[in-house]
């Protein structure tokens, strides 16, 4: 636990004495000072809790300036608070939040508020001081449905940070957005960090896969219907509707029919759309980000959009590249994962070890960030409460069998011809996976007779895809049918 007598108490209260609200937690997330604190909340009452005790946050990290610092292990300045006390009084704070680290250990966090009775006041304050990003966090469920800043966005690569500087010019600028990269590489961490930055922050954010939705039903998902414009239709608003005066996110744009691409587009020219089985007009007035998991090339190469909407789409684009070419965000992304995992599943694990870091450097990372969450999380589940390091035999086993099996190839195909270690590597595992790839594509076709749309729904994937693997490897499917 910290010891508080090492901080100089006569600074801390006299900011107590001046309106400043201090908290102390330790890196288990427990309070262990508060000088000042919020209406009906006595600070001896908190000594000793959690911070999701005192404030119910079940473990909703990012409500919390106090648990998001300690997570993130580095400070958060002039974030905008917005909370409600018991007695319905609405309070704003500005806050800055520091973790206390010593020898390279995060041991806990200080806070320091600044409590106004109106959000003007607050947002003032926080101009006087300097021109700084403010970050909303609201302690009751978030009306826009946007849970994530750029604050949140970890990386350790320079390539990554200019890309989150570029994400920043864009959002404050009301023009289409469309983000392309790999599953998992954080597209909707960037577009909730978009809507967040941008006027349009204090609107919904409405967020669609469309590849999750069948044909038949995405059109009335997106512009509502009509009573009795078909069986058992209910007079119902779209999502276009529900992200008025908002930002609406179009995950996998690009597994759209051309038919609804066509009525898309008319809608985004025109700012109207008509639900399903109606003749009347509804006005709407939403920002548009869009994603999708392939490049803009394979898009017009493969014919999978209209160029028309992919030029209206994308005013403004971000490319985020794939894990295995910023490998320098993942001990970043590791601390975060850990520190997170920490306190859900009550460890207190403090690093990886040298020989794992190895592994996840040598990996390609075919799913991305999303991947090596789940085997930090996976890991930490098989570690021992008396471990503080993730090893080797933490690890997944289909995880280590893969990089087995890489190394394997990788040393096979090393013939002398020149090249060094990590080129011969990669040529091996790109000649694997096309392999492997078409062997699973041919199978597919060949236990469906060679249907595009069942093979499809066999493999999980979307048809659009499916064309896309079928000419990227070369598959003939007359010969299946």
């Amino acid at each position: 636990m910290i010891d508080v007598t090492n901080f100089d108490t006569k600074i801390l209260d006299y900011l107590a004495s001046t309106g400043y609200l201090i908290e102390i937690i330790d890196k288990n997330g427990v309070y262990v000072y508060a000088s000042g604190t919020y209406e009906a909340i006595s600070p001896k009452d908190i000594i000793g809790k959690k911070v999701n005790e005192v404030y119910n946050y079940n473990r909703d990290h990012n409500k919390s300036v106090l648990l998001k610092t300690l997570f993130l292990a580095r400070p958060i300045k002039n974030a905008l608070y917005e909370y409600k006390s018991s007695t319905g009084k609405q309070y704003y704070d500005v806050m800055d939040s520091t973790p206390i680290i010593s020898n390279g250990e995060v041991w806990g966090v200080i806070s320091i508020a600044k409590p106004f009775k109106s959000i003007r006041g607050a947002i003032d304050r926080i101009s006087r001081i300097h021109q700084a990003d403010i970050s909303v966090i609201n302690t009751n469920k978030q009306s826009n449905n946007a849970h994530y800043v750029f604050e949140d966005i970890l990386c350790g690569s320079p390539r990554m940070q200019l890309i989150i500087n570029e994400a920043k010019k864009i959002a404050i600028r009301p023009a289409s957005v469309l983000i392309y990269g790999e599953t998992g590489t954080g597209k909707e961490l960037f577009a909730q960090s978009i809507h967040n930055y941008s006027s349009y922050a204090d609107g919904p954010f409405v967020a669609v896969n469309c590849s999750a939705i069948p044909d038949t039903l995405l059109e009335g998902t997106l512009f509502g219907t009509s009573k009795g414009s078909f069986t058992d239709a209910v007079e119902k608003k779209g999502l276009l509707e529900d992200a008025q005066n908002g930002t609406i996110f179009l995950d996998e744009i690009n597994s759209m029919n051309f038919a609804l691409q066509s009525k898309l587009l008319r809608a985004l020219d025109e700012k109207k759309i008509r639900r399903v089985g109606s003749n009347n007009e509804i006005n709407i007035n939403a920002r548009i980000i869009s994603a999708m998991n392939i490049t803009p090339t394979e898009c017009f190469k493969n014919k999978i959009m209209r160029p028309d909407l992919f030029y209206r789409l994308a005013v403004t684009t971000i490319e985020i590249p794939p894990l295995r070419e910023r490998k320098e965000d993942i001990p970043v992304l590791c601390d975060s994962f850990i520190n997170n995992n920490n306190l859900a599943y009550n460890k207190n694990i403090n690093k990886i070890s040298t020989d794992v870091l190895t592994l996840f450097n040598q990996y390609e990372w075919p799913g991305n960030v999303r991947e090596l969450q789940h085997i930090i999380e996976h890991s930490m589940n098989m570690v021992d409460d008396d471990e503080y390091v993730i090893t080797k035999a933490h690890l997944p086993n289909y995880f280590l069998n893969q990089t087995n099996s890489a190394s394997d190839i990788s040393n096979k195909k090393d013939t002398g011809l020149g090249k060094n270690f990590k080129e011969v590597r990669a040529i091996a595992l790109k000649e694997y996976e096309m392999k492997f790839t078409k062997y699973v594509v041919s199978s597919a076709l060949v236990t469906c007779n060679g249907n595009i749309k069942k093979t499809a729904d066999y493999l999980g994937i979307s048809r659009q895809y499916l064309y896309q693997l079928i000419a990227d490897k070369n598959i003939s499917v007359g010969s299946f049918k």
